[in-house]
């Protein structure tokens, strides 16, 4: 089985369809989101409309939570803020801060940030050890994280950690990645959506 992820997409719409054909062509079954789907696009309402119609399920990220809070996604070089439809922010409220599946006899979990799970927002100044604690305390076969924008790759405890990056292609640290996940053992491969080739993961450890 082959398993699409995406992460971070930040209301780009075209980059979402772009990561959503690439993942097509390469042949995933099914596709998951690790959140952050508005505030920092334009296209919010639209980016929800699109994976709410193919059925797409996602962790509420912390930019998703930010919006229902506020009523708007937040547009950092215009001086207003752009109103999310009642139907988006209604979906958006739907989303969970974990999911968990089993698929090919392996325990699959996503989560936007680690909090959920342990307690505390990651980042990747922090050290591994706090990695390696969520992960000890998710149960899980693969861990699909998202927040960090950059592709990353961790193995510990049987458990192999992994962030596809950011569908997002507006900022400097934006990866513009998505990755696919080749169950029942592996492999995991990123790939940059523009150029639709494999790229590199950062390893933790």
């Amino acid at each position: 089985m082959k398993l699409g992820i995406l992460s971070d997409i930040h209301a780009d719409l075209g980059a979402l369809e772009k990561a959503l054909e690439l993942l097509e062509h390469l042949g995933a079954e099914k596709v998951l989101c690790a959140g952050d789907l508005v505030e920092k696009g334009d296209q919010g309402d639209e980016v929800v409309s699109l994976l709410r119609s193919l059925w797409i399920p996602s962790v509420c990220g912390n930019h998703d939570l930010n919006a229902l809070r506020h009523g708007y996604m937040h547009h950092p070089q215009k001086t207003v803020d752009a109103p999310l439809s009642n139907e988006s922010l209604g979906f958006l409220a739907t989303l969970p801060p974990v999911l968990r599946y089993e698929w090919e006899g392996q325990r699959i979990v996503v989560v936007h940030e680690g909090s959920p799970i342990c307690g505390e927002s990651l980042s990747l100044y922090h050290s591994p050890k706090r990695f390696k604690r969520l992960i000890s305390e998710a149960h899980a076969d693969f861990l699909i994280l998202g927040h960090l924008h950059t592709p990353i790759l961790g193995r510990f405890q049987g458990c192999v950690l992994l962030h596809p990056g950011s569908v997002c292609s507006g900022r400097s640290r934006d990866s513009h990645t998505c990755a696919i996940l080749h169950l029942p053992k592996g492999p995991v491969e990123v790939f940059d959506i523009a150029s639709r080739k494999q790229t590199n993961w950062m390893h933790l450890w």
